[in-house]
């Protein structure tokens, strides 16, 4: 009886040290393959007090122990004050962080009411405000990354809530592994995006840990929890491994993305003129290296200005024409992801921006489009970029 109790035991110990050691061999490699985080990084890590974000955190000792990596880890927390129990749920991962000797980082910000003073939805302000609370914690204590537990059916529903919105090809790329908008200076990175809600699940059960759960997370009137209670099982009913088929398709997707935007680099060579030389060399630095920063990027002094503003373009209308929408597509968003990170306007070109550009390229008539201080005018065969002046005031 005794030999028995042991054996089983010793097979159940086996059992949670595979599970940990396979979880922990995925996240390594998409953190290698990525290049990511060298002995002595300084990592703060968002967690919530949930599966996902307490799995993170244990992945990532776990990852350093193995590789013998001396990462810093830090966590923080910020309570949203949308539910009564989320102050007890801040304190429930304090406690945590205390018995794992990791330095904690916590705020509380009234979502609901900034929600309703700005009128969005609590999912996009408890987001952005999320994000800044996160950069203002990694700015101040001096951590290299920002790291957030999005996993592989996380970037199946974005995929599919971007596909529902009518996303051109940018929007199937999904989620990346690093990520940095021009007004944040410290990396974001998504360790698990290559593993399941399945696997971290399962992972975090080899842990003597209950994570909290969020009631919200089951109501489908937001759109993102529609599309995991009931869009992803009818799709799984129909293709039971929809999740590895969409995030197979997404990569897929990001080799042709990259394939046309070298195809598009040749063709906005002919036909697109940066006034300033800066513009368009610090841009495509930023974005090729991943760079981001907060200072605006006006190293030189603008060469035309105008009642229209500052002249940051100007795109041959007439030989932009003679491409194909797909390759107009691609050097329309080329100018504009330059223009964005030159003056740090920060405005994604929805599927109907890219319709009304690309009907400015078609016709031959004077057309303007304007968002955010930026507007693009067509007159003849040239279409210009200027920045409002009011932008740099």
């Amino acid at each position: 009886m005794t030999e028995s109790k042991e054996y089983i035991q010793r097979n159940m110990s086996k059992s949670k040290e595979y599970i940990q050691k396979q979880f922990h061999r995925t996240v390594s490699e998409t953190l290698k393959s990525h290049n990511l985080f060298p002995d002595g990084s300084r990592i703060l890590i968002g967690c919530s007090g949930g599966a996902d974000s307490l799995a993170l955190v244990k992945a990532l000792q776990g990852v350093a122990k193995h590789r013998h990596m001396d990462w810093e880890l830090g966590i923080i927390t910020i309570d949203h004050m949308i539910r009564p129990e989320s102050a007890d749920e801040l304190e429930g991962v304090r406690r945590w962080a205390k018995e794992w000797k990791v330095p904690f980082f916590s705020s509380a910000v009234d979502i609901p009411a900034l929600a309703k003073e700005r009128q969005e939805s609590l999912e996009t302000v408890g987001r952005d405000i999320r994000y800044i609370e996160f950069q203002s914690v990694a700015d101040e204590e001096d951590y290299d990354y920002i790291v957030v537990a999005h996993h592989k059916d996380d970037q199946v529903e974005t995929i599919l809530a971007h596909l529902i919105r009518g996303s051109g090809l940018k929007g199937l790329l999904g989620m990346d592994v690093i990520h940095q908008d021009y007004d944040h200076e410290v990396p974001i990175v998504r360790p698990l995006l290559d593993v399941t809600k399945a696997e971290i699940r399962e992972y975090l059960g080899t842990y003597d840990i209950v994570p909290f759960e969020d009631p919200s997370n089951d109501d489908i009137t937001y759109t993102r929890n529609n599309i995991r209670h009931q869009v992803v099982p009818a799709l799984q009913a129909i293709n039971p491994n929809i999740v590895e088929t969409l995030c197979g398709f997404s990569g897929r997707m990001r080799d042709i993305d990259a394939y046309l935007e070298e195809q598009a680099k040749t063709v906005a060579k002919r036909v697109v003129t940066y006034s300033d030389e800066d513009l368009i060399t610090i841009a495509q630095y930023k974005m090729a290296m991943n760079i981001a920063t907060t200072d605006r990027l006006r190293p030189g002094e603008p060469i035309i200005t105008n009642d229209k503003g500052i002249l940051l373009a100007s795109i041959n209308r007439r030989e932009l024409r003679k491409e194909s929408i797909v390759m107009q597509t691609q050097v329309l968003q080329q100018v504009w992801s330059a223009v964005e990170a030159f003056t740090n306007v920060d405005v994604t070109l929805s599927a109907t921006h890219i319709k009304q550009l690309l009907d400015i390229v078609k016709t031959g008539e004077p057309k303007t489009f304007t968002i955010k201080g930026i507007h693009m005018v067509a007159q003849c065969d040239t279409i210009c970029v200027y920045e409002n002046m009011e932008n740099i005031r």
